[in-house]
């Protein structure tokens, strides 16, 4: 099914979820559509809400519900501010829903091939640092939640990619999506067992179908600093089969084989982020945060924040001006008639031209790289 069946096969006529307004599409994905949704009260009170709402046929199937429903529950229960919260989760007549902290921002991969496009470099190592550093943070968070009894609920994210981390207008990287991959997962596996899409960041274990815990999300995030920091896979490759071999032999081009300029203290850090074994790699997602915090107190020559907003500023200036109009009018009206018009794309400002790409998935970072060549092994079995 295509994202426009998707969009297409998820009722648009309904004005509210719960307490919460629909207000137009922001995005879809595998999973469903992303709405902008909006939540008011007494006084002139509003609030902006990222809204997904499942596709009926995974909502349909009650052992997907009920997992989503649990894995939602849980991750509603970790606040930091490198994690977008999830507000609520429920269902109503047979729509199944979780209501997230909007943010007004764009994925990170897209930022990266911006930049490149725009400049013909990638972005400076220090920043991609700040970025991996930040989602460890909220990595670590994740790993670390207790529940309301004080035991560690054992949390893992299993879908950091990408197009999961958002670097908002202020300039955080937020992670995403937490609390509803482990549910599809475990209804879809491939043969290989793991999401056939997201194979490029998953640990060994997993793909072995192995037992796993939050290391394979350390894993991943080696997997992004290594991409980034690039501008390819580790492990590249057009034929699954051929990607997954090498993920599984953990030999991969060093990063300063590929660029002699990575200074050797990043190339440390994702080395043993990307670790074949668990117990090579970070034990915590917070030690790799302190190594790179290390790292960038050390080489950075300007602001990581400030440059973090520019870049942002600088290279989506049109989407996010317009999605400042669209806002703003937000504010302004607040008639059910006119969000409905604006759900039809028949409001003031153009919006079938209307630029969706801050929220819009993007393809993997790795989807035209070139066949490289392997070199000596990561890490020497012990």
């Amino acid at each position: 099914m295509t994202n426009q069946e998707i969009h297409d096969d998820i009722d648009l006529d309904r004005t509210h979820v719960g307490r919460y307004e629909l207000l137009f599409p922001i995005g879809r994905g595998g999973m469903g559509v992303v709405y902008l949704g909006r939540l008011t009260g007494p006084a002139g009170f509003e609030k902006l809400v990222a809204i997904k709402i499942i596709h009926p046929s995974l909502a349909a199937q009650r052992e997907f519900t009920e997992m989503f429903l649990d894995e939602a529950r849980l991750a509603a229960l970790v606040h930091h501010p490198n994690v977008a919260q999830i507000l609520e989760v429920g269902t109503e007549d047979d729509i199944l829903f979780t209501i997230g902290e909007f943010v007004k921002g764009v994925q990170l991969g897209e930022l990266a091939r911006r930049v490149h496009r725009a400049t013909g470099e990638r972005i400076q190592p220090f920043l991609i640092a700040h970025f991996v550093r930040q989602l460890c943070r909220g990595l670590h968070a994740v790993h670390e939640q207790k529940g309301p009894d004080g035991d560690d609920l054992g949390l893992v994210h299993r879908d950091v990619c990408p197009r999961n981390l958002l670097v908002s207008q202020q300039g955080y990287v937020k992670l995403i999506d937490f609390g509803i991959a482990w549910a599809k997962e475990r209804l879809t596996h491939t043969d290989a067992g793991i999401l056939k899409g997201k194979v490029g960041y998953a640990a060994p274990e997993r793909i072995r179908g192995e037992k796993f815990d939050h290391r394979c999300d350390i894993y991943a995030s080696g997997v992004i600093l290594y991409t980034l920091l690039l501008g390819r896979s580790p492990f590249p490759g057009r034929q699954l089969a051929t990607r997954i071999k090498r993920i599984l032999s953990g030999q991969f081009s060093f990063p300063r084989h590929v660029d002699p300029s990575i200074d050797p203290e990043l190339e440390r850090i994702v080395l043993i982020a990307l670790a074949p074994k668990p117990q090579h790699r970070y034990e915590t997602a917070r030690q790799m945060a302190d190594e790179l915090g290390s790292y960038i107190e050390k080489t950075a020559n300007a602001s990581p924040e400030e440059l973090t907003r520019k870049l942002v500023s600088d290279h989506f200036e049109q989407e996010l001006a317009m999605w400042q109009r669209r806002i703003e009018q937000l504010h302004s009206q607040r008639n059910p008639s006119w969000a409905a018009s604006i759900r039809e794309n028949k409001g003031p400002v153009d919006w079938d031209n209307y630029p969706t790409e801050p929220y819009e998935p993007i393809s993997g970072p790795d989807k035209d790289i070139q066949d490289a060549s392997i070199t000596r092994p990561l890490c020497p079995d012990k």
